[in-house]
């Protein structure tokens, strides 16, 4: 049913994915013009089409996945891919920072974390947590199944 925990769970990542579009993972306090993800003094998705395509696949994804709730394997299956999708945005956006030169670089200006770094991580703990519950509420239609 719409009305679950699961879908709080996954609205709230949904939203965390979508929200990344706005917010910086790091900022510099100036724009570095040697940096690839610096030049505009914000790393953001903007910076690297994968993480754009990543992260608003992961959201898209959650958003979709709350409206099957009729079909809770499809569900599942939805979920942990919007996971994966999410986990391999995480480590390519990680990867990306400790390749890029700024950090690597004895540049005066080190980049600064922002809120963007901490969504991912959140998303992930929410689609774990809407998994979970999913796969509570598949269990107890399969054991009324059986009582039939």
């Amino acid at each position: 049913m719409i009305q679950r925990i699961q879908t709080i769970y996954l609205a709230i990542a949904a939203l965390a994915a979508l929200a990344l579009i706005f917010l910086p993972f790091a900022a510099t306090p100036e724009p570095v013009m040697s940096s690839a993800l610096f030049e505009d003094g914000k790393y953001n998705l903007n910076d690297n089409i994968a993480l754009l395509l990543l992260f608003i696949g992961a959201g898209v994804l959650s958003l979709a996945t709350i409206f099957l709730f009729n079909n809770r394997p499809l569900q599942i299956n939805l979920t942990r891919v919007a996971f994966v999708l999410n986990f391999i945005g995480l480590i390519l956006a990680i990867l990306l920072f400790l390749r890029d030169d700024i950090v690597r670089s004895d540049v005066l200006t080190s980049p600064s974390d922002g809120l963007g770094i901490l969504l991912p991580i959140l998303v992930g703990v929410m689609l774990v947590l809407a998994l979970r519950n999913i796969n509570k509420d598949e269990k107890l239609v399969r054991s009324t199944n059986r009582l039939r």
